[in-house]
């Protein structure tokens, strides 16, 4: 499969809501050629890919923070919206990055999960489309025996916040897998994954904070590409200022024993002039899932934060579990709280 460099980053038409693909025309997108150039044809004509949602936001009459706690947590679609948002809620977090959210999934009782994580945080939200899902297989129970298709089949990345957003970006990464012509586990889908990137106001300044979820159906160099490219972006938006990034990395995945510390994205993220030593709690992140087709482990350390220009304390890794002990996502929750330094 010859790869191709993403068509789309940079683009950010923010809006309150997503422009949703009606059942006809996904219908007829399950129909194209199973070709590059027909894939990136459809994803071109739909405004979803060009566009970010951002809604709910509180306005806020509270002095600007001196201080941040930002979480990162890839939620493995949202099956446990309610128990999950007060997990969220418990930790008094000021910035939730968030990825693997569904909006409009049978699989996932059709919601949209960014909205509910946002108001059980009593935030706002900035949601962007990873991929139009084309299918709509079912989930867990009670959503195992729905029938019908999904309400919109979108899957994506973004983060809730106390307070809302100074500017947002939506950055597309080149495709490092291939999600449309021979998916695995038939999950064919239209897209690529991506980031969102929103500025914040910190102290006497602002900073950046970027959610992020890099390809698990690749290699280490094929990471390290989208990593390299992901940063690169991120200077544009950022113009000088500190910059946090975090999320799923998937770093060590489909290498033996899940090993992170050979992949190339750490150098990359040093040349970048990034710290990840100061804001990482270094202990594994994932855990085994009750989600059917899951990789059914619990040592692997995917889920990170980068930081730059920004001094980074108390991290951590909280368990993704409910009151009971059962498991809420495949991933544990990672935080981090961060500052300006004190002669910014």
């Amino acid at each position: 499969m010859t790869l191709h460099k993403s068509a789309f980053g940079g683009r950010s038409n923010i809006v309150p809501a997503l422009t949703v693909v009606d059942h006809d025309r996904r219908r007829a997108l399950l129909e194209l050629p199973a070709s590059l150039a027909a894939h990136d044809d459809a994803m071109m004509s739909l405004p979803a890919f060009s566009q970010v949602a951002a809604s709910r936001f509180p306005q806020s009459t509270k002095a600007l923070p001196s201080h941040l706690r930002i979480g990162a947590w890839n939620i493995q679609q949202g099956h446990f919206p309610e128990e999950s948002g007060r997990l969220l809620a418990a930790q008094s977090l000021d910035i939730t990055l968030l990825t693997e959210l569904d909006l409009g999934m049978r699989r996932t009782g059709q919601i949209n999960l960014a909205d509910g994580l946002a108001a059980a945080q009593r935030h706002g939200y900035v949601f962007g489309v990873e991929f139009l899902e084309l299918l709509s297989p079912p989930g867990l129970p009670p959503h195992d025996a729905d029938e019908g298709d999904n309400k919109a089949g979108f899957h994506g990345n973004g983060l809730t916040a106390a307070r809302a957003p100074l500017q947002i970006a939506r950055i597309d990464l080149a495709p490092e897998a291939d999600w449309f012509i021979n998916p695995r586990r038939n999950q064919r889908r239209i897209g690529g994954r991506m980031a969102v990137a929103a500025s914040f106001a910190l102290g006497n300044g602002e900073c950046v904070v970027v959610s992020v979820h890099l390809e698990s159906d690749t290699d280490r160099a094929g990471r390290a590409r989208q990593m390299n490219a992901l940063l690169t972006d991120i200077d544009k938006f950022a113009a000088g200022r500190p910059v946090l990034v975090g999320g799923d990395l998937n770093a060590g995945a489909r290498t033996p024993g899940f090993d992170y510390a050979g992949e190339p994205l750490f150098e990359v993220a040093h040349a970048h002039g990034y710290d990840w030593r100061s804001c990482n709690a270094m202990r594994p992140t994932s855990r085994c899932s009750r989600v059917r087709n899951a990789v059914q482990q619990d040592q692997a350390h995917f889920d990170w934060f980068f930081v730059r220009g920004l001094i980074a304390e108390d991290p951590d890794v909280v368990p993704a579990v409910d009151h009971q002990g059962m498991a809420l996502s495949d991933h544990e929750i990672i935080t981090v709280t961060v500052r300006l330094p004190e002669n910014a």
